[in-house]
């Protein structure tokens, strides 16, 4: 995870139910999607077309925006299922519209948003996904980036 990203998957309310018990095991251990159907054409077309750079590899699908330290949106599949849909926002370099767009999708799809610093399952609503922005380190970053990386450095060191 870059520092400067803040990471957010998409996941079905299905995959939360069944693991309620096991969330952030089952999270950590499986992808999302695997045990589901895929999610609808154009649920992933209009994925597909949030970041205009289409820099694709393998089973990967990746998208970025126009600059290296910007946002990326990458779909994993193995033999065409689908496994994990995540944004990597760039807040410091990207419109927020990205953001919205993504949330807006997730709850079009009725899926769920898991946060993956600070491991919250959150409704696609986008008062709620900025208050888990707000405290990541990809906020930080933004206001700070030296002091951030500091921080970071030394929780890595502990």
């Amino acid at each position: 995870m870059a520092i400067f990203q803040y990471n957010i998957e998409i996941i079905p309310k299905e995959f939360v139910k069944k693991h309620k018990s096991d969330f952030q095991s089952a999270i950590d251990d499986y992808f999302a999607w695997e045990e589901f159907s895929n999610p609808s054409t154009n649920f992933i077309n209009s994925i597909r077309s949030l970041l205009p750079i289409n820099n694709s590899w393998s089973d990967v699908e990746e998208f970025r925006s126009d600059d290296n330290w910007g946002s990326q949106i990458q779909i994993y599949k193995t033999d065409g299922k689908f496994e994990a849909v995540v944004l990597k926002f760039s807040p410091a370099q990207d419109n927020i519209k990205i953001l919205e767009n993504f949330i807006r999708i997730a709850d079009e799809e009725k899926c769920l948003l898991y946060a993956e610093e600070s491991t919250k399952v959150l409704e696609p609503n986008l008062s709620e996904i900025i208050e888990d922005l707000k405290v990541s380190k990809a906020y930080k970053f933004m206001e700070d980036p030296i002091k951030t990386i500091e921080e970071s450095a030394t929780q890595l060191n502990e």
